[in-house]
């Protein structure tokens, strides 16, 4: 359940997000959210031996096995399994304010 999250994650990540910044404007306010591909493994709320990069690539491929993640203390199940949707919506709410 939590590996094809993953890779449907990616999917959407990689359509709508890697690679751009948005600015934030808020009255005189304002701020910058950048998706760099290496801030995907983050985003995913699981471990892994793989740096960053090869995970997102593994994912983007749908080659990655539940061998190449795990969850820990730092990373448990239970916050994966509430990320990976929130990163899914983020992907949306971002996509809605790039194409207006």
């Amino acid at each position: 359940m939590i590996r094809q999250g993953i890779i449907d994650s990616a999917e959407i990540y990689s359509q709508n997000l890697a690679g751009k910044v948005f600015l934030y404007v808020y009255g005189e306010e304002y701020f910058e959210v950048s998706f760099p591909v290496d801030h995907f493994l983050h985003l995913t709320g699981v471990e892994t031996r793989l740096s960053a990069r090869d995970f997102y690539k593994n994912t983007k491929k749908t080659i990655l096995t539940n061998n190449q993640f795990y969850f820990d203390a730092r990373h448990p199940y239970a916050n994966a399994k509430k990320k990976l949707p929130c990163l899914n919506n983020c992907a949306s709410h971002f996509r809605y304010f790039s194409d207006t």
